[in-house]
């Protein structure tokens, strides 16, 4: 189960437990994370691989090699500032760590206080199996529809400027996660890397199959440092009849209740399978 603002959701098809279920397998209130502001508009999901290495997929299912429940333990026992809020092992299992909506776990830097962490395991020489990003698409699914984060992703495969950290100030030889303009996610709503947050990991953090895999799944794929999603979703706003002048493309929680309203499940504009009875229970 993922707990999400204190409530328990399933993910279809998928075997996983969470700090509630395992304490073991939980994060410390200590220096791997903190307490997130109440009422934090979360909008963004970063994916991220065990190694960073370029990736290469292992086809069929992986072994449980207990990667999940054992990440926790082993953030506690270093001295660094990193975590995450989920962590998806190589036969698919997953174990959710912290509270997605309460708690701010270390995993990308400037964009932490508005985004979940999920970590993928990978092999040391850059396998993935298939099954590890097959189990990410469902679990990004459900975080998605719960939380109404638009199913959409960037095109880039690197660092993009609307989730750096801005430059200013700053001396060019220490600048590898700084960028000029830079937006800490905050205009995005949606599915990014660790590789569009920092240049300090490989392209491999998370690499492209599991953007494929959701490309098939229906997720939209824009050019974000051009302002694609931008441009797309003002017109959107529009036809929702926000005014002119509030069409900023940003699917804030605005947005999102109006598009609700228009009959989008979960105020999403991709639909996936789910979201209906999702959203029926919401009003049960």
């Amino acid at each position: 189960m993922l707990i999400i603002n204190g409530k328990s959701y399933g993910v279809a098809g998928l075997a996983g437990t969470n700090f509630i279920e395992d304490p073991a397998a939980g994060l410390k209130i200590r220096r791997d994370c903190r307490l997130r502001e109440p009422g934090t508009w979360v909008r963004g999901i970063v994916l991220h691989t065990r190694m960073g290495l370029p990736v290469n997929v292992r086809e069929g299912r992986g072994p449980n090699i207990g990667w999940d429940q054992l990440l926790a333990r082993r953030f506690e026992a270093d001295d660094r500032d990193a975590s995450c809020h989920i962590a998806i092992d190589a036969d698919g299992s997953y174990a959710c760590l912290a509270d997605l909506q309460r708690v701010v776990t270390y995993h990308a830097e400037q964009v932490n206080d508005v985004s979940i962490g999920i970590e993928m395991y990978q092999a040391q020489d850059g396998g993935v199996w298939a099954s590890t990003i097959a189990a990410c698409v469902a679990v990004v699914d459900v975080i998605t529809r719960v939380l109404s984060i638009q199913r959409q992703y960037p095109m880039e495969l690197g660092l993009c400027r609307r989730f750096a950290r801005p430059s200013v100030g700053v001396d060019p030889k220490q600048a590898l996660a700084y960028m000029s303009g830079g937006a800490r996610g905050r205009d995005f709503s949606g599915v990014y890397g660790h590789r569009n947050v920092t240049r300090n990991r490989g392209p491999g953090d998370p690499g492209d199959p599991v953007f494929v895999a959701l490309h098939h799944a229906g997720y939209e794929a824009y050019l974000v440092d051009s302002g694609a999603d931008l441009d797309v979703w003002s017109t959107r706003q529009r036809a929702l009849g926000i005014p002119d002048d509030d069409c900023d493309g940003i699917v804030g929680r605005k947005t999102v209740e109006l598009m609700r309203v228009a009959g989008h499940a979960c105020g999403l504009w991709v639909e996936r399978p789910g979201d209906e009875e999702h959203e029926a229970s919401r009003h049960g």
